[in-house]
């Protein structure tokens, strides 16, 4: 993550699924256990952290997430286009007023 640099204030959503179908089952649960909570507690915050107005979503999901809670990924896209919008049309009004103020 620290080579994926800063993503400023830009609007990021980070959806994070709880299960994770991909741990083998020769993993002992103890271990399995602490994979999950590195990757929920840890890993995806820190995607979150990569924009100053980024924000997790945990999901009792598996990486399915779009079929089992479309629900959650139509909202947050929603969401996200929501604050784009608004970011983007905050930047224009600093242009613009910038230009003329001068």
């Amino acid at each position: 993550m620290r080579s994926a640099g800063s993503l400023g204030d830009r609007p990021l959503i980070v959806l994070t699924a709880t299960r994770q179908g991909d741990i083998s089952p020769e993993i002992p649960p103890k271990d399995a256990q602490a994979e999950e909570d590195l990757w929920v507690h840890q890993l995806q915050p820190e995607l979150a952290r990569l924009s100053s107005h980024g924000k997790q979503i945990v999901v009792d999901s598996s990486h399915e997430m779009p079929t089992e809670h479309p629900e959650v990924v139509i909202s947050a896209i929603h969401e996200a286009w929501l604050a784009a919008r608004a970011y983007h049309l905050m930047v224009e009004r600093s242009d613009h007023d910038r230009v003329h103020s001068q």
